[in-house]
């Protein structure tokens, strides 16, 4: 199974992301799935993350798992396209608050990916003196 042009994957049998930095970081050669992605895809123990998913699709590779991988997958679309799809990320967050609170507010309690993308408002530098 050839998967050298995913951005990474989640393996849930495992529970390890793997990043493919060099692909990650490689802007000038757009992400795109390669003609076999629905073939590679039929692998139901790995979630793979290409590039050029839409946020609702993006979304649905989150809910379609069960709860203990969600946050997985959610920190796995986080760190493969947060640094050249920043649109793209903040338009699924906004998805995964409407449709899925519960896995929202997890992501939300446990790390800081929501400032990062601009959707909750981090404490004032002040604040800290009060």
């Amino acid at each position: 199974m050839d998967v050298t042009d995913a951005l990474g994957f989640y393996s849930l049998t495992t529970s390890n992301i793997t990043l493919n930095k060099e692909r990650i970081l490689d802007r000038f050669n757009p992400y795109s799935r390669p003609e076999h992605f629905k073939e590679v895809e039929k692998d139901k123990s790995c979630v793979f993350i290409w590039g050029d998913e839409s946020a609702n699709e993006l979304l649905e590779k989150v809910i379609s798992q069960e709860l203990n991988h969600r946050t997985s997958v959610v920190d796995l679309i986080y760190l493969t396209l947060n640094i050249f799809c920043h649109k793209k990320v903040f338009e699924f967050f906004t998805l995964l608050k409407s449709e899925d609170i519960i896995t929202y507010n997890i992501i939300k309690s446990e790390t800081n990916y929501l400032q990062k993308v601009g959707m909750e408002k981090t404490k004032k530098w002040y604040e800290f003196w009060k």
